[in-house]
């Protein structure tokens, strides 16, 4: 499921889909459409739904493992606690670094921030470059179409003039952000019965911890080095990427035993 930052596109789990050996079956949701500039639902609870009944579609009655890092993770485990209702259960449900935002509302400095952070997370914008560094600061100075411009004149730069986003994309992308983000900040999280597994960094405080252990019976925890972003790139995804593949084997197993 794709995470909440940057409109919500699922490349930033290329260094993990590298690892896995199980050749599973894999669906990406992607909140990002181009083609119709289509925004999210309003609300997480919502967005599983629509995303729970494209999944049942494609795959009706096979085991499914649902993932979902950052607010990839709120959409995961809100499809569990729904097919939960039906009597249904994911064979695998993986939280990455996942938590409910629980705030009541961002500032423009808020917005901004966080979707530069994924900007330059994603490799849009290159964070060696002084024009990069020196406009950071200012921008929320500016108004919105003002802000976009500066930033996609950035990822211009950045890329060498080989824009990969129009300015009318980017402007959609932000518009996509922002409404997942706001659907995150008002999510809560209702109990599970069920286990996760839950991946977090070393340096991450107990409250992660504590939250999902108010609302699940049983969690299994896995802690990596590098932080909520870096933790998704190499080297320090193997340990997530090593977790997964002994849960799909496991899995697996499980299932040819049932055959």
């Amino acid at each position: 499921m794709h995470p909440g930052g940057g409109g919500g596109t699922v490349a930033a789990y290329s260094p993990l889909l590298d690892l896995l050996d199980e050749d599973p079956t894999i669906f990406a949701f992607n909140a990002i459409d181009f083609d119709r500039h289509s925004i999210p639902a309003s609300s997480v609870s919502e967005i599983a739904e629509n995303y729970l009944t494209q999944l049942r579609s494609v795959a009706p009655n096979t085991p499914c493992c649902l993932v979902g890092w950052s607010a990839g993770g709120l959409i995961a485990y809100e499809m569990a606690c729904q097919m939960m209702t039906t009597g249904q259960k994911p064979a695998l449900l993986g939280l990455i670094d996942s938590k409910p935002l629980l705030r009541d509302g961002f500032s423009e400095q808020d917005w901004r921030t966080e979707f530069n952070m994924f900007l330059k997370f994603i490799g849009w914008l290159d964070v060696s470059l002084a024009a990069i560094q020196k406009t950071d600061m200012g921008l929320v100075l500016e108004s919105t179409e003002q802000w976009l411009d500066q930033i996609h004149e950035n990822i211009s730069i950045s890329a060498k003039n080989n824009t990969p986003v129009s300015r009318e994309n980017l402007s959609y992308v932000q518009a996509v952000f922002r409404s997942l983000q706001s659907a995150y900040a008002a999510y809560k999280a209702p109990s599970y019965e069920g286990r996760i597994e839950l991946f977090i960094p070393s340096n991450k405080d107990t409250t992660i911890i504590d939250f999902w252990n108010s609302r699940v019976g049983l969690n299994l925890l896995t802690t990596t080095n590098g932080d909520h972003y870096s933790m998704m790139t190499k080297p320090h995804v193997q340990s997530i990427a090593s977790v997964l593949n002994n849960r799909l084997r496991q899995i697996i197993v499980m299932q040819k035993d049932k055959l």
